[in-house]
């Protein structure tokens, strides 16, 4: 289904692959692992010829009826903090909290106050800190820029889940 022959990449002139070959058969089930910044993103982009490689006498064929199927792992390199993207994560207390700088009428309002105290809203930026510590992130990197971190560090903070609850 999938076949990679002698392929070198390098990203800023620092080699990420040297004549790497691999071949994945039709029904496989293939998973990549190895430390940030080792190349796994950069491997599926050429795949999906997201960026272009400078083949010489390299490959990259996919069968003519294949078809791939993968998740983004990572969330989008932007000025906004990973604090900021987990706490926007939980959708709900999101727009609550949203709803509650506009909302005039006071019955409405009173019931999001309630919806928000039975969810601890409060107490989220804390609940995010200890599962983004948890995750390698030190207490000065919960205030950095997104775009500040590689692939690998982004995709980690994807999977913090809810921390609204």
């Amino acid at each position: 289904m999938l076949s990679i022959t002698d392929l070198d990449y390098a990203v800023q002139g620092r080699p990420l692959f040297r004549k790497a070959s691999a071949f994945i058969a039709s029904g496989w089930k293939v998973g990549l692992i190895g430390r940030n910044g080792t190349g796994k993103s950069t491997l599926l982009r050429l795949i999906r010829e997201e960026i272009e490689s400078p083949m010489g006498d390299a490959s990259i064929r996919i069968n003519k009826n294949a078809r791939l199927g993968w998740v983004a792992q990572e969330v989008e390199a932007t000025d906004e903090t990973i604090m900021d993207v987990v706490l926007a994560a939980d959708q709900e207390r999101h727009r609550l909290m949203q709803d509650s700088l506009t909302e005039t009428d006071p019955n409405k309002l009173g019931e999001i106050y309630e919806r928000l105290t039975d969810m601890d809203a409060w107490n989220a930026d804390t609940r995010a800190a200890i599962v983004l510590a948890g995750l390698g992130f030190s207490q000065d990197d919960f205030h950095r820029a997104t775009k500040e971190f590689s692939g690998g560090w982004r995709m980690r903070y994807r999977y913090c889940g809810r921390i609204g609850q």
